[in-house]
């Protein structure tokens, strides 16, 4: 076999073996047990230099503000250890006694099958949970104070920013328990193979986002989107969510520039993660499009992606499908510095896409409006 030939005494070693097997079909085919342990311990390897830049940066940790990226990296921790999990059921690879038994790991597979923005299976329930917890309304002719817009604003000034969805969607993210459990297994994974940890240095941002908070109703939105389905506006919503954690995460958190090309592992790994936030997107926009593609609704989504090639949207799919460590698909990953154009590339489309659906939502309240709901607001605020 082809690994026989291959010493590996570090990361990146790994991380050329795996990318060598991974372009050539044949070898990936015949290589499939080497494969899932470099999968494994190269995002593994990843994600704990990740926690390392998090541990470096502790005002990042604790930042109320940059809410959206540790959201985001903490549904990137369930994803990777829900499948080392999955994998360490039928290998050696890891010992098993080091996950004590009474860990209970629900939530962390809660946590990571929530990455799927829309599913026939559990959508409507998930939503109606959501307006359950959120006290959202769908009663036009009576609208409630039940949702909250946050808009960002910089030098070229003010855009919306997400909304406060997902602080009600991701309940198990708030658990420091299930966090620390989650770290706990990654750096277990992360010493298997070499002696030395991870030891790259991920550099911060430069920039700081400016971030104001407006209450807004959720039947507002619902009136002046250019789609006419309520089920379609809450697929928008929630990929919106999901692509203003990313941008956060990748402008304002760590700073994307050329030295991460010295890091080609954590360097896969980032273009790993943003294309399964991107492969989750279209896969919530294609499944309606499946079935109403000339509607009103299956045209706007159409909108939304129509600059995106079907190259682009295969490598999304591929790397999304990789995340299963046990069946790794061949893939062209490239040189470091390919993959560096890649992955800009990528944050070049999420931003795009933003821009686009924020054109579909429509959301521009006056701002004799938003004065109003704030007075409302406070008026209906209880008294304590």
């Amino acid at each position: 076999m082809f690994m026989e030939n291959i010493q590996m005494k570090n990361i990146d070693d790994m991380f050329n073996a795996y990318r060598l097997i991974l372009n050539n079909p044949q070898l990936c085919s015949s290589n499939k047990s080497f494969l899932s342990l470099c999968s494994l311990q190269i995002d593994a390897y990843a994600l704990a230099t990740i926690i390392n830049f998090y541990n470096t940066h502790y005002d990042l940790a604790k930042s109320k503000e940059l809410w959206k990226s540790k959201l985001f990296i903490i549904r990137v921790y369930s994803i990777v250890t829900s499948e080392i999990l999955k994998l360490i059921r039928n290998t050696k690879f890891i010992d098993k006694k080091a996950f004590e038994e009474q860990n209970n790991f629900d939530d962390i597979f809660a946590l990571r099958n929530k990455i799927h923005q829309f599913r026939y299976t559990d959508f409507s329930s998930n939503i109606a949970s959501l307006d359950s917890n959120m006290g959202r309304s769908r009663d036009r002719l009576t609208p409630h104070l039940d949702i909250c817009l946050e808009y960002l604003s910089d030098a070229t000034g003010s855009c919306l920013f997400g909304t406060n969805i997902y602080q009600f969607h991701f309940e198990e993210a708030k658990s420091q328990s299930t966090i620390d459990l989650m770290q706990n297994i990654i750096r277990i994974v992360e010493q298997q193979s070499f002696d030395s940890p991870s030891s790259f240095i991920i550099e911060k941002s430069s920039e700081t986002p400016k971030y104001r908070w407006e209450v807004y109703c959720y039947t507002d939105i619902m009136k002046n989107a250019a789609f006419c389905s309520e089920k379609v506006i809450d697929r928008v919503l929630l990929a919106f969510d999901d692509l203003c954690c990313v941008s956060e995460f990748f402008n304002y958190t760590i700073l994307v520039d050329r030295y991460l090309i010295g890091a080609p592992y954590l360097l896969y790994f980032l273009c790993k993660t943003v294309a399964i936030i991107l492969d989750e997107t279209f896969d919530n926009f294609k499944k309606y499009i499946e079935r109403s593609p000339n509607d009103n609704d299956g045209l706007n989504l159409r909108y939304l992606m129509e600059e995106i090639d079907q190259n682009f949207f295969n490598y999304c799919v591929t790397l999304r499908n990789n995340l299963h460590y046990r069946d790794q698909q061949s893939l062209h990953l490239g040189t470091p510095e390919e993959l560096y154009n890649t992955l800009k590339m990528e944050l070049s489309i999420v931003e795009n896409l933003l821009k686009r659906i924020r054109v579909k939502l429509n959301i521009k309240p006056s701002k004799a409006k938003l004065a109003f709901f704030r007075f409302l607001r406070w008026v209906q605020m209880p008294i304590i």
